[in-house]
């Protein structure tokens, strides 16, 4: 027996007597049915596959990537909610990030080592 959705009962009547040539037919159906007052069946939520990825974060060194997917059916009467519509992970596009060469401010002048006129 169904709990949701759309069904249908019925019932049926049999002739206990059936009529002679100088009785009258029986009239009306011998099957009845009605529309079942059942409540809505759970309706899960339905997802699209994923998208592409996007693009890594950055250039070079470690970044992060997603992809997301879409809902195509709505959750509906306790149904299972949907999953996670965004997936991320870490990317790195393979390259070293460049480096540039920064130097110290200036140390103090060191002691002339020579004396009276030597260089």
């Amino acid at each position: 027996a169904a709990s949701c959705g759309e069904t249908t009962q019925r019932r049926i009547r049999t002739q206990k007597v059936k009529s002679n040539a100088l009785g009258t037919n029986c009239t009306g159906e011998a099957v009845e049915e009605l529309p079942c007052s059942l409540s809505a069946c759970p309706g899960d939520c339905g997802v699209s596959d994923w998208g592409a990825w996007d693009l890594c974060s950055v250039s070079c060194g470690t970044g992060t990537t997603s992809r997301k997917r879409n809902i195509t059916q709505n959750v509906a009467n306790g149904g299972a909610q949907c999953p996670d519509l965004t997936e991320t992970h870490a990317c790195s596009p393979g390259s070293v990030c460049p480096i540039d060469c920064v130097w110290s401010d200036w140390a103090d002048w060191q002691s002339c080592a020579a004396s009276c006129g030597e260089t």
